[in-house]
């Protein structure tokens, strides 16, 4: 067996990542691009029906409610930034399963289990790539927040979610570098040591607040 790959500083890590991913997706491109046409003719129904019960919504005239006009600075949007920091909460503890410290350790028990690392590695994959929507998805929130309300409670809500959100892509990244490079024998190894990302930080869980 040869030497593991070390991967000291950021763009190193963020190099092995980009060769990760392309290798999976060269190995699974028929798989991957039927899921993506999949995906998108569910957007295509899902755009078509809200397009419809927009159209059924709308006023005969154009009013101050209308989805057609500008919400002004300092109004609250039809989505308050709280409901989106909510959704992306829930869909954050339904992607971990409530816990990323649990989520973590089933993986690595899972991996040790399965005839194939690379499979399991493929899997995680696709939930990083869940996880960066979503800090896709919390960056724009962000963005709109600090523009219309400026920096203040509401702002740093979102913030901690940022956050949280950011802390599950990295301890992800960390697990799929390692196991990229390594064997299933060396990750255990690590975990068992304490020296994974997920291990040397908060778990994320359900807020008390939320």
């Amino acid at each position: 067996m040869g030497r593991p790959k070390l991967y000291h500083t950021q763009v190193d890590r963020q190099r092995a990542m980009q060769g990760y991913r392309k290798t999976y997706y060269e190995k699974n491109r028929q798989r991957i691009s039927e899921r993506n046409k999949k995906k998108y003719r569910e957007r295509q129904g899902h755009a078509v029906i809200d397009g419809k019960e927009r159209l059924n919504a709308l006023p005969s005239e154009s009013s101050p409610l209308s989805p057609l006009k500008k919400v002004p600075k300092g109004r609250a949007s039809p989505r308050s930034s709280s409901t989106v920091v909510r959704e992306l909460e829930a869909t954050l503890m339904a992607v971990i399963g409530g816990s990323l410290t649990s989520f973590m350790d089933r993986f690595i028990c899972d991996a040790a289990h399965s005839p194939s690392l690379s499979s399991c590695l493929g899997t995680l994959c696709s939930t990083l790539e869940q996880v960066e929507d979503m800090e896709k998805h919390i960056r724009s929130v962000h963005a709109q927040v600090l523009q219309e309300k400026g920096v203040g409670h509401e702002l740093q809500t979102v913030e901690v979610t940022a956050q949280r959100v950011k802390h599950v892509a990295h301890a992800i990244e960390d697990i799929l570098l390692h196991g990229a490079s390594e064997s299933t024998g060396a990750l255990l190894n690590k975990q068992v040591h304490k020296e994974l990302h997920y291990q040397n930080s908060p778990d994320i869980a359900p807020l008390s607040s939320m």
